[in-house]
């Protein structure tokens, strides 16, 4: 049984900001897919932690993107490895006009249960890909993991004003989409300041 838990940031991935073409990277050809490259090193955490239960942070669009995102960040990648995968489905870092919203911030349960809908559906289908007669140690430990999906939702000020309601409207999103599947949520606020009235039932706050 796991007697640890590790969790690692969003920080695994490649940059996304700054001046990219002055970085290099000496274990990085730049013909491997970054997403592989990311997928290496997640293969070389739980083959050197096999026992300890691992969890990582992921951005949010991860759940609904069909590509790397330019990071090296595939969701898939991170269900093989781990065994929380968190992504972080704030609202406010979605791009105007995503799911016809001028204003995805001002939709919290609209944007949240359509992403941990499909974070969903593709950890199913991940999963039921896994069903296969195990015959390498590797598979075996990938077979043992149940892989849950717990988000981070936004609790601070972006692009809309997060009160009690937008917050606990994100939760009830994350009951909607996952229903049976619901493992827990995680709340962000950089200045660690939160609204406790959205953990509470609708009218007692």
């Amino acid at each position: 049984s796991y007697k640890q838990h590790i969790r690692f940031q969003i920080f695994y991935r490649f940059p996304s900001d700054g001046d990219l073409k002055d970085m290099s990277f000496s274990f990085w050809d730049e013909k491997t897919s970054k997403h592989l490259v990311i997928r290496e090193f997640f293969k070389y955490l739980r083959k050197e932690l096999p026992d300890v239960k691992l969890s990582i942070d992921f951005f949010g669009l991860t759940t609904v993107s069909s590509n790397d995102l330019g990071v090296g960040q595939v969701i898939e990648d991170a269900f093989e490895y781990f065994d929380y995968v968190c992504p972080m489905v704030y609202p406010s870092h979605y791009a105007d006009g995503f799911l016809g919203y001028q204003n995805p911030a001002d939709y919290p349960y609209e944007v949240i249960k359509y992403s941990m809908g499909s974070a969903l559906r593709r950890l199913l289908i991940y999963s039921q890909l896994q069903r296969t007669p195990a015959s390498t140690d590797e598979e075996i430990i990938k077979q043992k993991r149940n892989v849950q999906l717990r988000p981070w939702l936004q609790d601070f000020d972006l692009g809309a004003i997060y009160d009690a309601k937008m917050v606990r409207s994100e939760i009830e999103a994350v009951y909607d989409a996952t229903g049976d599947n619901f493992r827990g949520f995680m709340l962000w606020n950089s200045l660690n300041v939160y609204t406790k009235e959205a953990l509470q039932p609708a009218g007692l706050e």
